[in-house]
């Protein structure tokens, strides 16, 4: 009946990062995560970049991250930059990717 977004803080002792390159900047922009769902993720930037290159809306070609001894690749977007938080929303997921981070994310839950 109505949607509920499920967002889980991955275990410490994993210490997750997520990486990604920006068409228009060249090196690679990196960061821990420190929330997680099905949907997108929220991470603490470790090297953000220049004002106004992370604006809500701007494309990701591929976020890369590794999760339960997987990787992921998806595309996503921008939904927040503020100071070194940043806010992505993944765009597509394969099914294989979707069933393994609903693995991850009701793991997580059930803790």
């Amino acid at each position: 009946e109505r949607r509920r977004h499920i967002r889980v803080k991955p275990d410490p002792d994993e210490l997750l990062r997520l990486h990604f390159k920006l068409p228009s900047k060249p090196g690679m922009i990196s960061g821990k995560i420190i929330d997680i769902s099905v949907g997108g993720v929220a991470i603490e930037l470790l090297n953000p970049p220049e004002p106004g290159l992370l604006k809500p809306g701007v494309q990701i070609p591929a976020l890369q991250f590794t999760l339960d001894r997987r990787q992921f690749a998806p595309p996503g977007k921008v939904v927040l930059f503020r100071e070194k938080l940043l806010a992505l929303h993944f765009d597509y997921l394969t099914i294989a990717e979707k069933t393994s981070l609903a693995r991850y994310v009701f793991k997580r839950i059930a803790v």
